[in-house]
C-alpha cells in the first residue's frame, strides 16, 4: 500500500472518531445537542409567565422568562437574575402552549444557596393533571441540571416545588423542551373514507 494513502486514511479514521466522540459528549453533557445540531428533545419552548407561591428578598418569579434565545443569564444572587421564596414553596411558569415536555433544564445559584434546588420536584401541569418528571439529583451543586420528562408529561405549566424538601426555593434560569402534542385521532381513518 502506498504510504500517502496510508497516512490519509489514518487521518480520516482518527478525525472521524474525534467528531463522533464530540457528538456523543455534547449529547452526554446537555442532553440536548447530538450529530451537528439534531435534537432529541425537541425545541425550545417559550416561557409567558411565571408565578411562585411566596416571593422574598425581592426574587420575583418573572426573572425566569426569557426570550427564546436564552441569552442572559446570571447565577450570582448580585446579578438580580434568580427567584427566590421563602421555605417550602413552589414556582410556576407558564408556556405559550400546551406541549409534550420532554426537558426541564434549571440553573442553580452559584455564589450561595445551591443547596436549596437539590430534591426539588419538577411538575408539567396540565389543567388538573399534574405529571412528574423527576427530581433535581441531591447533590446537586452550581450550574445548571436536566430534569428529564415522561412519555405522558403533556401540558402547558412547569411546576418546581421544595413543598417536600423544606428549603427556599431559588431558581437562576429555566429551559424547557418539547414538541406540539399530537392529536389524540391524528391518521386516524374516519368512517366516511373507509369505503373510498
Amino acid at each position: 500500500m502506498n504510504p500517502l494513502i496510508f497516512v490519509i486514511l489514518i487521518i480520516m479514521v482518527i478525525f472521524t472518531i474525534y467528531h463522533f466522540w464530540q457528538d456523543i459528549s455534547d449529547f452526554w453533557n446537555t442532553g440536548g445537542t447530538f450529530a451537528e445540531g439534531m435534537t432529541n428533545i425537541g425545541n425550545p419552548i417559550k416561557i409567558v409567565s411565571a408565578t411562585q407561591a411566596k416571593t422574598s428578598h425581592s426574587g420575583v418569579a418573572s426573572r425566569i422568562v426569557r426570550a427564546l434565545d436564552f441569552t442572559d443569564w446570571n447565577d450570582r444572587w448580585p446579578g438580580g437574575k434568580c427567584t427566590h421564596t421563602d421555605p417550602s414553596s413552589w414556582l410556576k411558569a407558564v408556556l405559550d402552549g400546551r406541549y409534550h415536555v420532554k426537558e426541564i433544564q434549571l440553573l442553580n445559584r452559584r455564589d450561595c444557596c445551591s443547596d436549596r434546588l437539590r430534591n426539588a420536584k419538577v411538575y408539567v401541569l396540565d389543567g388538573e393533571k399534574k405529571h412528574l418528571c423527576g427530581t433535581v439529583p441531591s447533590w446537586a451543586k452550581q450550574g445548571w441540571y436536566t430534569v428529564g420528562c415522561p412519555a405522558e408529561a403533556v401540558g402547558n405549566t412547569i411546576e418546581v416545588s421544595t413543598e417536600d424538601t423544606g428549603k427556599h426555593l431559588t431558581i437562576c434560569g429555566m429551559k424547557v423542551f418539547g414538541v406540539a402534542p399530537t392529536p389524540p385521532n391524528a391518521g386516524a381513518v374516519g368512517a366516511t373514507d373507509a369505503g373510498s
